[in-house]
């Protein structure tokens, strides 16, 4: 497991997919585990209202409802968080 942010190469591929977490000038950190060959990317959010997160201290944690599948580490490369 590791904490890394998603590239804007990734962002842009990617900007058809409304549920994909995207704000201007704020990158989502994401935890990311790789499960049987797969690389999953949760990230980590403010004011999750539903229960299909890990909480973690009040309504903040990992949101599992916007988590993506990395399938090409290489055309999308990830950053670890500074």
């Amino acid at each position: 497991m590791q904490l890394k942010i998603l590239s804007e190469k990734f962002y842009d591929t990617y900007k058809h997919c409304k549920e994909i977490l995207k704000k201007e000038n704020r990158p989502y950190a994401c935890l990311t585990i790789e499960l049987d060959g797969l690389l999953f990317a949760v990230p980590f959010r403010h004011h999750i209202r539903h229960p299909y997160a890990f909480h973690t201290i009040g309504d903040a944690g990992l949101d599992h409802t916007k988590t993506v599948i990395i399938t090409n580490t290489i055309f999308y490369p990830m950053t670890n968080r500074p």
